[in-house]
């Protein structure tokens, strides 16, 4: 719920045209980039052999939030 709540105000600096805005949230996607790939290094760094199952899901709930962060970079690029 808090990425679509985050996606909306960066559609609304998108549209607005504002660039301190839009700058802002480019600094935050960037900032939350970082954190998604070291936490996810060291999520795929724990994987047992065979992963458990609940680790994978872990993993991609991780990474679909990241490819959110990704698009939101490409959206304030403009």
């Amino acid at each position: 719920m808090e990425m679509m709540e985050t996606r909306m105000e960066v559609e609304a600096a998108v549209e607005s045209g504002d660039g301190d805005e839009l700058a802002r949230w480019r600094e935050w996607a960037q900032t939350e980039r970082a954190r998604y790939i070291d936490r996810l290094g060291g999520m795929f760094a724990d994987l047992g052999t065979p992963p458990a199952a609940d680790a994978v899901q872990a993993i991609r709930r991780e990474l679909n939030a990241w490819r959110y962060i990704e698009r939101m970079l490409e959206q304030t690029e403009g």
